[in-house]
Order: C-alpha cells, then structure tokens, then sequence
C-alpha cells in the first residue's frame, strides 16, 4: 500500500474485487509517533524512493470507516487485516 499514487483508487479498487466475508492483508509497516520519537522526518521507512503513501493505525481506521469494512484487526508492526 506504500507504493500506492492513488490510494482511495487502489483502496476502491481492492475492495471491489472482494467477496463477501473476505479480508483484505495489507503489509506495510505503519508509522507511530509513540515509536518513532525523533519523528516522521527522521523514519527510515520514509526514505525508500517507492514509498509514496504512509498510514498510521488511525489512517487505517479512516480508511475501514471510509471503504465499509465491517471489521479492522491490526497486528502491529506491519500487518493490517480489513473485513468485508
């Protein structure tokens, strides 16, 4: 998902695509301020030339809310699991 231009394209697309009762995995590791003290400047995962997009846990709750999942579960660091 951090390689995504577009992500409410890629989000609508990826959840059109789903069945009923089906989990969209994404992995990708999110950013926590609690974690990353000295900021989103100094994260390394920002300075990968591919990634284009970032989320948080609570971008990820935006984003359940936004597309209708039922149910959000996120295994934290990296793996988020949104419900049809």
């Amino acid at each position: 998902a951090e390689h995504f231009f577009d992500p409410h394209k890629e989000f609508c697309r990826l959840k059109s695509l789903l069945k009923p009762d089906g989990i969209l995995f994404i992995y990708s590791l999110l950013f926590d301020p609690l974690n990353e003290p000295k900021g989103f400047e100094d994260w390394y995962y920002r300075r990968d030339p591919t990634h284009v997009s970032f989320y948080s846990p609570k971008t990820m709750s935006f984003i359940a809310k936004e597309f209708q999942f039922k149910k959000i579960k996120i295994q934290k660091p990296r793996l988020v699991l949104l419900e049809t």
